[in-house]
């Protein structure tokens, strides 16, 4: 299922039909009711009529000094904590083709899942939410090292977007770059270097190093681009925040001592 020698060479790979179609249902219906939830926060601080009322709106929003916290996260195409912790997002930890993929990478140490995962919606044409080129070690600094699995729930292509990767290009985690035109503040200097995006199926995933440069692409289509990334690690890596452990099934705190064999 996957070229380990590829990926580590690399830093990423795009690998096919991993995540069961049940279990992609199961998320996405998830996500399409949280998201009229998310955009109930929105509509405590404006009025729109419909979601393509929203998108002119959200740049000024983002931009003023008073918007912050849950509601900039939103607004960013991320869902709430109370989405992100849904039992329903774990569900991807008993798929068996994706715990075989992860037991190759990692030797079959022990795995663990940092928590909560991440969750998004993009809006059509919601530019605002199309991440620049950084990588994860930026903003993950409670983990040492990690291996991002990005799933997409709808089927994404140069119209709908997806994840793009800079190949080749891997950053220490110190350098960074604030862009004043940007709402993000990670955006990595890349110049001369087209990133590379491939059209994925629910049911496919992209696996990256936390290391790899990478970005969000923007969405042009009519359809709202559901994904949720997750960040994997194995002993003996520690982290200091929460994280869940695939043996056990527990979510434990970062002083919990690691559970018995």
């Amino acid at each position: 299922m996957i070229d380990t020698t590829f990926y580590r060479n690399n830093g990423f790979q795009f690998l096919r039909d991993v995540i069961s179609a049940e279990t992609i249902k199961s998320m996405r219906e998830m996500l399409e009711i949280e998201k009229n939830v998310a955009l109930d926060l929105i509509r405590q601080r404006i009025k729109f009529q419909d979601e393509s009322d929203l998108i002119g709106k959200i740049k000024p929003l983002l931009c003023s000094p008073n918007t912050g916290g849950d509601l900039a996260s939103v607004l960013r195409g991320q869902y709430h904590l109370s989405a992100r912790l849904n039992p329903v997002l774990q569900g991807i930890c008993s798929e068996p083709k994706l715990l075989t993929i992860l037991n190759d990478l990692f030797e079959n140490r022990a795995l663990r899942l940092h928590m909560p995962p991440m969750a998004r919606f993009i809006l059509p044409e919601n530019y605002q939410a199309a991440r620049p080129p950084h990588h994860d070690l930026l903003f993950n600094t409670h983990l040492e090292d990690f291996v991002i699995a990005w799933v997409p729930l709808v089927a994404t292509d140069a119209s709908c977007g997806g994840m793009g990767i800079y190949e080749g290009v891997f950053k220490d985690p110190g350098i960074k770059l604030y862009d004043p035109q940007s709402i993000w503040n990670e955006a990595l200097p890349i110049q001369g270097i087209r990133p590379t995006q491939e059209p994925m199926n629910p049911g496919d995933i992209l696996l990256m190093s936390s290391r790899i440069v990478h970005c969000s692409m923007p969405n042009h289509s009519k359809r709202i681009r559901y994904s949720v990334d997750y960040r994997f690690f194995a002993e003996p890596v520690r982290s200091s925040k929460h994280y869940l452990d695939l043996t056990s099934g527990e979510v434990l705190a970062p002083s919990s001592p690691p559970p018995p064999k």
